[in-house]
């Protein structure tokens, strides 16, 4: 169960630019002195790495900072109200990195927020 919930200001998916989607890592790996490395499974299921892109107004980002830094304790805590963006289902999230702003266009009022998340099992 997640310890907060995504904020009703901000954008509630992600831009199809800019989205990238891995399948988690989940073995363990360990090198031999001889022969080929021993691989196994590291559990039955790990969190899923989503890096996604949404344009913000600046009070938008605002927001973002504010969840980040106060409400998610600088990404510690996880929250839900983001869907899964192939599927649409209810998932668990937390941040993997700070989110990260560039502005978009010239005059200064849109800035592309790039989000690296983790869907947690």
């Amino acid at each position: 169960m997640a310890d907060t919930t995504w904020p009703v200001t901000l954008p509630t998916e992600f831009d199809v630019n800019g989205y990238n989607e891995q399948e988690p890592n989940n073995i363990i790996r360990q090198s031999m002195a001889a022969g080929p490395d021993k691989v196994r499974r590291r559990g039955t299921s790990a969190p899923r790495p989503i890096t996604g892109q949404m344009v913000f107004t600046l009070a938008q980002v605002e927001y973002m900072r504010t969840f980040y830094n106060d409400t998610t304790f600088s990404g510690t805590l996880t929250f839900d109200g983001l869907l899964e963006p192939r599927t649409a289902a209810a998932v668990d999230w937390r941040f993997m990195a700070p989110p990260a702003y560039v502005p978009h266009g010239n005059n200064g009022a849109l800035f592309i927020c790039t989000l690296t998340l983790e869907i947690l099992p």
